[in-house]
């Protein structure tokens, strides 16, 4: 499955992966056996735009991402989307 990369450039997200509910047990769980799945460690961050300091942390993901993509899948949810918000309530966020 492809994974769309999130390119949004003001709301807090990074050019890293874009989960939500919809892709989040294709690409990072196994939803039967509730194990991570893939060769690299995720590193996700959950957030909302409107969030200061979601905003602040975004050139430190950035930079994250750009020196560990290699190494570690780093992706987003937004937790204001349909999906996103079903995504992060699973989760207590």
């Amino acid at each position: 499955m492809a994974v769309e990369e999130d390119k949004a450039n003001s709301d807090g997200a990074s050019s890293s992966f874009a989960l939500d509910e919809g892709n989040f047990y294709d690409l990072v769980i196994d939803g039967e056996s509730n194990k991570v799945m893939g060769d690299k460690p995720w590193f996700i961050k959950f957030y909302s735009p409107w969030c200061h300091h979601c905003k602040q942390l975004k050139p430190t993901w950035e930079e994250l991402h750009t020196k560990n993509k290699d190494s570690l899948n780093v992706a987003s949810v937004d937790c204001t989307t349909f999906n996103g918000i079903k995504l992060c309530n699973s989760f207590t966020i």
